[in-house]
């Protein structure tokens, strides 16, 4: 098995998190990395996640979203307690954007965390090169903002993909 590399503190996690924005890089890096470690990549909140969650947001109703996110990461874990290690495609830091701090407790403990973040040009270039629907900028402004300030205030270490592409963040992260 492989360690991951310069942070010493995720060695010996059997759970890793790549959280942040749509075209951060996460889905990628963490697909690498768990790759190399053998482990299992796992996305907890599938294609039908986010307009549900969206919904529910715009909705108000953060019981029912926080409830339902939780759900999806205690079927994901219950599903693979199988020894390898799991190495999430977003968790956490992708529902604290969305719910009050209020419900930030039921989360705890919280896992060993990467935030994988690009600046808005990257963001907005990579978005638009997976054809996804134009989203208003504020939205991606207020995104990208948002993690940076969890990361910092959870202290995540914090993988800058700009200008960079997320295969040299998995040769930075894990090595031979």
């Amino acid at each position: 098995m492989r360690t991951l590399q310069p942070i010493p503190a995720a060695r010996g996690h059997d759970l890793i998190v790549f959280d942040g924005h749509d075209g951060a890089g996460k889905t990628t890096v963490a697909r690498r990395v768990a790759e190399e470690l053998g482990g299992r990549l796992v996305r907890p909140f599938d294609d039908e996640f986010g307009p549900i969650a969206s919904r529910l947001q715009r909705a108000g109703d953060f019981d029912a979203l926080n409830r339902s996110a939780l759900q999806s990461v205690a079927k994901v874990l219950d599903a693979n307690s199988n020894g390898r290690p799991l190495i999430f495609d977003r968790h956490w830091m992708s529902i604290f954007t969305l719910v009050p701090r209020s419900y930030y407790a039921s989360w705890q403990p919280l896992p060993f965390t990467f935030l994988c973040w690009a600046d808005l040009p990257t963001t907005i270039a990579r978005i638009a090169e997976r054809a996804e629907p134009p989203v208003d900028t504020d939205v991606h402004v207020h995104y990208c903002e948002r993690y940076r300030e969890l990361a910092e205030e959870y202290s995540v270490p914090v993988l800058d993909t700009t200008g960079t592409n997320a295969e040299d963040w998995v040769r930075r992260l894990v090595s031979r």
